[in-house]
């Protein structure tokens, strides 16, 4: 038995014998069963409840069922039998086993990220319809595609499959699937470098280091995300064919681009200290149960900002934050030329009038412990009643309130978005 196991079991035995102290009196939840534990699998067991929550992530299963690989098959009987059954634990070794044959190295005996499985588990089922999908492209089709290069695209950075499911357009995206884009302007001639797409499942948020009872709030966290801060040292070409390649500074802005229907936030709790070693911050975040994003994944450099950073170009200084290959240079993008591919540009996600993004609440995963390489995952999943929560422990499912749910220390949240 290694260290891991050895620390997690008596942790997660203690926790279990404590859930009636926490909680109350046990009783039946008839909308939700429990997951068995083979071992240390309590990070699986917390996001799939959660994903049992999200009415979209169970929509999208159900659609294109022939063209789902075997991890598509297996998730779906599983969550088909805690839809249909809610007398006895279910069993999740097949899941596990079935990932593992599809790339997930990892062990039942061994303790591991909740959010790291999910981002493999996602990037699974979306891989698996992806190629279903370019199997199923005729030949004809594919004469109609034009060759997609990532080496031959400046300014634009595809992941995994988003150019293919950029071209064909019956491919369902996965739910969880969004975009985001970085904005930078030159602060001098404001010339602006083509924006940099990334395709996303979730967002990770970093915590500020609150050492005794602090609460930051949810929106403060995104905020920050977003928020447009100052690079110096970045060699813009138009500045160095008036400058002599003088390096400047420019405004560099993350934005929502594409925001999904089934919103995955991480907050990244394990941060390295400056002695050395890694530890786990237990900072409180307030996160809301109705999340309005209001203008934030449309919101552009503002004018104001490039005028207040003010600073003029630094000659003859070597290194930088950015690669000078391509920064701030228009180039044509031939390889995109066809007709059914196009990409929206910074300008046009800045000038469009946003669409109201506001969201619900459906799950959200806590880590229990002090070190986050060992300890217990559980999660408050929301039920069909907007106002019935339960809290899922592998086998243990209780109901709880809504304001036991918001004093979670939360680890990931699960928002799905409310119908316009």
């Amino acid at each position: 038995m290694d260290y891991v196991t050895s620390i997690a079991s008596p942790i997660q035995s203690l926790l279990t014998s404590l859930d009636s102290l926490i909680f109350g009196q046990s009783h039946s939840s008839k909308s939700r069963t429990g997951l068995l534990n083979h071992g240390n699998t309590c990070f699986l067991n917390s996001v799939i409840q959660s994903l049992v929550s999200l009415n979209s992530f169970d929509d999208w299963l159900s659609s294109d069922e022939n063209l789902g690989g075997q991890v598509h098959v297996v998730l779906s009987e599983l969550l088909h039998k805690m839809h249909s059954s809610t007398s006895q634990p279910h069993a999740t070794d097949k899941l596990f086993s079935t990932l593992m044959h599809s790339g997930w190295k990892r062990s039942l005996h061994e303790q591991q990220d909740a959010h790291e499985f999910f981002q493999f588990l996602a990037s699974t089922l979306q891989y698996e319809r992806s190629k279903a999908h370019q199997q199923e492209t005729t030949l004809s089709n594919l004469l109609l595609m034009p060759r997609l290069d990532p080496v031959s695209i400046p300014g634009v950075q595809f992941s995994k499959h988003i150019g293919f499911m950029a071209l064909n357009k019956s491919i369902t995206p996965l739910p969880f699937h969004g975009t985001i884009f970085t904005d930078i302007t030159c602060s001098l001639c404001h010339t602006r470098k083509p924006s940099r797409y990334q395709s996303v499942l979730s967002i990770s948020l970093e915590l500020p280091n609150i050492y005794t009872g602090g609460v930051v709030p949810l929106s403060q966290l995104i905020s920050h995300y977003l928020q447009t801060s100052r690079v110096d040292m970045v060699e813009c070409r138009l500045c160095a064919l008036r400058n002599d390649y003088s390096r400047t500074s420019c405004a560099y802005k993350t934005c929502l681009g594409k925001i999904p229907q089934c919103l995955c936030i991480h907050l990244q709790r394990t941060q390295f200290h400056p002695y050395g070693f890694l530890y786990k911050t237990q900072t409180q975040v307030d996160f809301p149960i109705n999340l309005d994003l209001g203008n934030l994944h449309a919101d552009p450099i503002k004018p104001h900002f490039l005028s207040s950073m003010s600073l003029g170009p630094c000659s003859n200084l070597n290194g930088g934050v950015f690669q000078s290959n391509s920064l701030f240079k228009n180039q044509k993008l031939p390889s995109l030329s066809h007709p059914s591919f196009s990409l929206p540009t910074s300008q046009t996600i800045s000038s469009a009038t946003p669409s109201r993004a506001t969201y619900n609440l459906k799950s959200v995963v806590e880590h229990l412990g002090e070190d986050s390489s060992t300890g217990h995952y559980v999660s408050y999943c929301r039920l069909r009643d907007p106002k019935s929560w339960v809290f899922c422990s592998d086998e243990t499912v209780r109901h709880v309130t809504p304001d036991r749910v918001k004093k979670a220390q939360a680890y990931m949240l699960f928002y799905e978005r409310s119908p316009s």
